[in-house]
């Protein structure tokens, strides 16, 4: 049952307090997870507390395949934060180095939710790009002189450094206890935040919302010829990925066959989902691909644009997070990871703007995501995996759109 916005507050209160001591309310109880992952070092903790029991097992080395498992018990609406894992940060001095995409300027608000879980912790945050952050990560690692601790990052970005021995997989509890879409199964990719996509419009040129499209299928109808703006799928932003979920298979058939129907649309195709969202603005199309943000953003300006989703998914494209290999600050950067996927942590990112995969979290900040919507990674399902093999759906999209 989905929860009102008024009753959630409450509760995102509640979390806030129990964070101040170093803890947080788990949603699932009597919850499971074996995965199995390659890991290059040794770690047992082993944890049990307030009528808990965490147990996280991580073995092997010279790239064996070994099996990790999280065993969570929550009772009396208690529960809390992984106590061992607390003090082997607290060990290690609380000092943490993240490279994020999120802008520096948002640190601030962020950090001040996350100093009141963990008074101890100091992160050494630097903002940059997506294409620094993989540049840096992957050139401290080969020089044997990591200093980041975590990264975030764009998906796409994330899955580059895999192949190099730069990130190490980690089971994460909040992950998995709250069920989120998107979870990597080898444990080097772990969703936080998204950039929610769906229909935009320009509402003088729409006027009747009756006539917009009711499914994603939708726009490969002959009235939106000529009408409809996405960004170049072949860069795998916006369109690529989302097209990617909704065919599954770059040799679904019926899929390619609506790819092509598409095509005959003659749409304008823009180098970043951002000039499609210009392009709407500005009336240059009626319709098209958008981010939720930048809707949010041109709503204070006053742009004339309207927002939905369609179909009973909500699609975001992942912002995840990823732990380094050979970390300075293993623990604490562990520690951070699980509070970026916390009740907390959701509420953090959510006060910087960003929609959290929290959908819980995310739908009370963000009005334009129904209560109760589950957010769903785009391109996470796609055969072949477009974060892993991205060539494929390259060529597949060049093949019908053009270079």
């Amino acid at each position: 049952m989905a929860l009102s916005r008024t009753v959630l507050a409450v509760i995102v209160i509640v979390i806030l307090a129990i964070a101040g001591i170093g803890a947080y309310t788990l949603s699932v109880a009597n919850s499971t997870v074996t995965v199995s992952t390659t890991v290059t070092q040794v770690t047992t903790v082993t944890q049990g507390t307030g009528g808990q029991t965490v147990t996280v097992t991580q073995s092997g080395t010279g790239g064996q395949t070994v099996t990790q498992t999280v065993t969570q018990t929550a009772s009396g609406g208690g529960g809390g934060i992984n106590q061992t894992l607390i003090a082997l940060s607290k060990a290690e001095g609380g000092q943490v180095t993240c490279y994020c995409v999120m802008d520096t300027g948002d640190w601030p608000t962020f950090n001040a939710i996350l100093t009141k879980a963990f008074p101890w912790i100091h992160v050494n945050y630097v903002g940059l790009s997506p294409g620094d952050i993989v540049t840096r990560a992957k050139t401290e690692y080969q020089a044997g002189h990591v200093q980041a601790d975590i990264l975030v990052d764009s998906q796409p970005a994330l899955m580059q450094l895999i192949p190099t021995g730069a990130l190490t997989p980690y089971v994460s509890q909040e992950e998995y206890l709250n069920n989120y879409s998107g979870i990597d199964p080898t444990g080097y990719i772990h969703p936080i935040f998204g950039l929610p996509i769906g229909l935009i419009w320009n509402t003088n040129l729409v006027k009747d919302n009756t006539t917009l499209p009711t499914s994603w299928y939708g726009i490969a109808d002959s009235q939106w010829k000529g009408k409809l703006v996405f960004d170049d799928p072949s860069t795998l932003n916006l369109a690529g990925p989302l097209f990617s979920s909704l065919g599954v298979s770059t040799t679904n058939q019926s899929f390619i066959n609506w790819l092509n129907q598409v095509k005959a649309n003659n749409p304008i195709i823009t180098s970043s989902a951002g000039d499609a969202y210009t392009d709407v603005s500005t009336g240059q199309a009626a319709i098209g691909l958008g981010y939720l943000n930048d809707f949010v953003g041109g709503q204070a300006s006053g742009a004339p644009v309207g927002f939905k989703s369609l179909g009973n998914t909500f699609y975001i494209s992942p912002v995840p997070g990823a732990l380094t290999t050979n970390a300075p600050h293993p623990y604490t950067a562990r520690l951070l990871l699980e509070w970026f996927q916390s009740y907390s942590g959701a509420v953090a990112f959510s006060l910087t703007g960003r929609t959290p995969v929290f959908g819980l979290v995310a739908s009370h900040y963000f009005p334009a995501i129904p209560e109760g919507t589950a957010l769903v990674a785009m391109g996470a399902n796609s055969s072949p995996n477009m974060y892993v093999n991205g060539t494929a759906w390259v060529n597949l999209y060049t093949s019908i759109f053009g270079p």
